[in-house]
């Protein structure tokens, strides 16, 4: 697992570490643009471990991200940045099934708005029926849904709105 998969035009660095089972990964970098028109700084840290059980491989980490000061908070109402903790659990299961979990926190009064996630399923490997490249999955995930629209409907009044002081 990368910490940013995904493509960024915004200036930052990487390090990554592997020894054996373990790994460390982390990340800084500037967001060159906000919803306030600012920019803040992002920051992560991932400590991994991969094991090897006699059933299948399992990899179980640990992240740790938070954002500076800077990060757009429409009001004020709120602390701005947005420490979070996200464990991340990955099993296999035999050659053909694996499993995973993820549970995360952060802090409730922040202005993502909501304070846990959490999300595990199962997927089957194509392998078990002859097309080796197939994968079939079935996940479920939750957080505070209500929390998150009303930051949501904030932003799109407030913001969206011009009425942001």
């Amino acid at each position: 697992m990368r910490l940013a998969p995904l493509s960024s035009y915004d200036w930052g660095s990487t390090l990554e570490w592997d020894s054996s089972a373990w790994s460390v990964r982390a990340v800084a970098m500037n967001v060159g643009g906000n919803d306030g028109g600012g920019s803040f700084n992002y920051f992560g840290v991932q400590l991994g471990y991969t094991s090897r059980l006699s059933f299948g491989k399992g990899t179980y980490r640990v992240l740790i991200a938070c954002t500076n000061q800077d990060f757009f908070d429409p009001g004020a109402a709120q602390d701005p940045r947005s420490p979070e903790l996200l464990l991340s659990f990955d099993q296999q299961f035999g050659e053909f099934v694996g499993a995973f979990l993820r549970i995360g926190w952060q802090d409730e009064g922040t202005a993502s708005g909501y304070g846990t996630i959490y999300s595990g399923g199962i997927d089957l490997r194509g392998s078990a029926w002859g097309r080796p490249f197939d994968n079939v999955g079935l996940g479920y995930a939750h957080h505070d849904l209500m929390r998150s629209l009303r930051a949501c409907a904030y932003r799109l009044l407030c913001v969206k709105g011009g009425n942001h002081a």
